[in-house]
């Protein structure tokens, strides 16, 4: 997009008036650049975040398979992310996919300055191959539409299955906090 300053300049978000979450992605290819991007993020909201009149969180996206950044998932990073993101007094809900590992998510929820955790995001092209029928949903070796964006992604209702077991596990695993459920609903 054109960036979170642009955005709060063009002033569409403070024309809402139901409570709504922005989404935010640091896209720096290693840890240290995306803690950096993440700070300097961190600075534009607090520039701007008054100029909203009705609640608003942020939901910080870990996981997107069309930005060309893959992201692995490494606990220090998130929980440093959310201590930086914290000092903004708005709620914080990470976003990942279905390859974050049930356990894994549980000890992000836990962390004090997470309110909910986000699931799913996107599949990376041909990934979980031993749980969906990529050639049936879109024939043999075929690629991505999405191929120059990143890469392409799977989402939509061929991942509900999978989502609901991985609610499941993520609950026997501990985690309390809400989860914000997509894909395939």
């Amino acid at each position: 997009g054109p960036g979170a300053q642009a955005l709060f300049l063009a002033k569409r978000w403070q024309l809402l008036n139901r409570p709504f979450l922005i989404s935010y992605m640091a896209v720096a290819p290693t840890g240290p650049p995306r803690i950096l991007e993440t700070q300097q993020f961190a600075e534009i909201c607090k520039r701007y975040l008054w100029t909203i009149k009705t609640p608003v969180g942020l939901q910080i996206n870990f996981s997107c398979s069309n930005c060309g950044v893959d992201i692995p998932p490494i606990i220090e990073e998130l929980q440093e992310s959310l201590c930086i993101l914290a000092k903004l007094g708005i709620p914080l809900v990470p976003k990942f996919n279905l390859t974050m590992p049930p356990e894994m998510a549980a000890e992000i929820a836990a962390h004090p300055y997470c309110d909910a955790i986000c699931q799913t995001n996107a599949i990376h092209w041909r990934e979980m191959a031993d749980l969906i029928d990529w050639d049936g949903l879109f024939g043999k070796n075929a690629e991505s539409p999405l191929k120059k964006y990143g890469g392409g992604a799977l989402s939509g209702k061929p991942l509900l299955p999978l989502l609901v077991d991985w609610v499941v596990a993520t609950r026997a695993a501990g985690l309390k906090k809400p989860i914000h459920a997509g894909g395939g609903i």
